[in-house]
């Protein structure tokens, strides 16, 4: 959008051409809207002027809010033909305002990695272990070990389902 208004205020570009913008750019807002719409979370639309903010916890007892800010295109009354600059002027207003809830979410999403590293950290201190330990080789290897172990000694693996509960057996399965 910004480029089309930054070619129609060129003396480069004919009447019928800068009518074709205008056209695209009715085309670029209306998309832009129809995004703003459709975008939801839990029946909520955040980037409408009805969205309400969300709430996320993180795990030690505060919480990372997403506010709700409308990021609808009104593009009804601008016309690159008459006034392009005014155009460009408003599409500039909108990608600023972008750009600041941009780095507001870079902000939680930083706050976001600050609280799972600590919580990272505490499960580790508590567990007495590197979580970074539990990697996707280590369970296979483990895994294999098991099953191996169970192939070479067929009473154990007996002794082993006829100590499991059926409830917990049941939940395994589940699970899977």
């Amino acid at each position: 959008m910004e480029e089309l208004a930054k070619k129609a205020s060129s003396p480069d570009y004919s009447q019928v051409q800068i009518e074709a913008m205008q056209t695209e750019l009715q085309d670029l807002a209306t998309e832009i809207n129809d995004i703003v719409k459709s975008t939801e979370y839990d029946f909520n639309k955040p980037f409408t002027a009805a969205g309400q903010a969300i709430s996320i916890p993180i795990g030690d007892g505060s919480n990372i809010d997403i506010f709700a800010k409308d990021f609808s295109f009104n593009a009804q009354g601008l016309d690159l033909t008459i006034e392009p600059k005014t155009v460009l002027s408003n599409i500039k207003k909108a990608i600023t305002n972008l750009n600041e809830y941009k780095q507001y979410l870079n902000r939680q999403v930083a706050r976001v990695e600050d609280a799972t590293a600590i919580i990272k950290s505490e499960l580790e201190s508590a567990m007495g272990v590197g979580l970074d330990d539990f990697t996707l080789d280590f369970a296979i290897e483990t895994a294999i070990h098991f099953a191996s172990q169970l192939s070479q000694d067929s009473s154990t693996a007996l002794d082993t389902q006829a100590n499991t509960e059926p409830s917990k057996a049941l939940q395994l399965f589940k699970e899977r």
